[in-house]
């Protein structure tokens, strides 16, 4: 006996995907159906196999909520053949029901759901460079905080042990003059000098790291692709170097 081939040519097969490290969920619907719930491992190909034997001739679409694996997921699902989007976990509706029971499959399933009736839009997808560029950035932005925490931590122990700083130091911009103070200040104590030592140590480095890579952002900033246009305007794709300006990369040298 022959083997009856389906063929869904001229259909939309709608995936929503609830995306893990160890697994990805699929809920899939098809002609205002509810078909199935897939569990599968992390992996675009795998999904694309799937779908194709399953459902061949098909037009594929899918959606993941923007989180920690970025876009990746979304770019190689597009070289297969899957149109994918890429969602804002805030603009996707959800029940009552959906909130208080949450699932990876209720997830999903309500993600194709929502996919299906045409209520999701995709966020912006940046090219790779654009992406690595940003995380460039956003590791700038990590330093920086760490060297305020750091100076936090400093006063605190300054604080804490009853030693005012003097009114010319007591600021946001700590200068070499300030640390040169902090390393000549009398502890009293071996083991709170000891800490504070630490704690200077740790403020040097960053303080060196966060200049270094300032630098390399102002260098990658002097690029083509970061040049104003002649209408004074940056190009659309790379507004994203907005982020480099907080905190502003003038008071690195600081």
């Amino acid at each position: 006996m022959n083997k009856i081939k389906t063929n869904f040519t001229g259909q939309t097969i709608y995936v929503g995907m609830d995306v893990h490290k160890a697994s990805w969920n699929l809920g899939i619907h098809l002609n205002d159906q509810f078909v199935k719930n897939v569990h599968q491992k992390p992996d675009p190909a795998t999904m694309a196999n799937y779908l194709k034997q399953q459902y061949p001739n098909a037009r594929y679409q899918a959606a993941y909520e923007a989180g920690k694996f970025g876009f990746w997921i979304q770019r190689q699902l597009t070289q297969l053949g899957i149109e994918c989007l890429v969602i804002n976990p805030a603009d996707i509706p959800k029940s009552q029901k959906d909130t208080l029971q949450k699932t990876d499959p209720r997830d999903s399933r309500n993600i194709s759901l929502r996919l299906q009736s045409g209520v999701l839009h995709s966020i912006h997808i940046p090219d790779e460079q654009q992406e690595a560029d940003r995380v460039f950035f956003r590791h700038r932005k990590r330093i920086w905080k760490d060297l305020t925490r750091c100076k936090n931590r400093i006063k605190g122990l300054l604080a804490f042990s009853g030693i005012d700083i003097p009114e010319q130091y007591d600021n946001a911009s700590w200068s070499h003059n300030v640390i040169n103070w902090l390393k000549a200040l009398d502890c009293k104590q071996i083991s709170r000098r000891a800490a504070l030592n630490y704690m200077i140590a740790q403020l040097e480095f960053l303080r060196k790291e966060l200049l270094s890579i300032s630098n390399a952002i102002r260098k990658m900033m002097r690029e083509q692709r970061y040049k104003i246009s002649p209408g004074g305007h940056f190009k659309k794709k790379d507004l994203t170097i907005s982020i480099a300006s907080s905190p502003s990369l003038a008071q690195t040298s600081q």
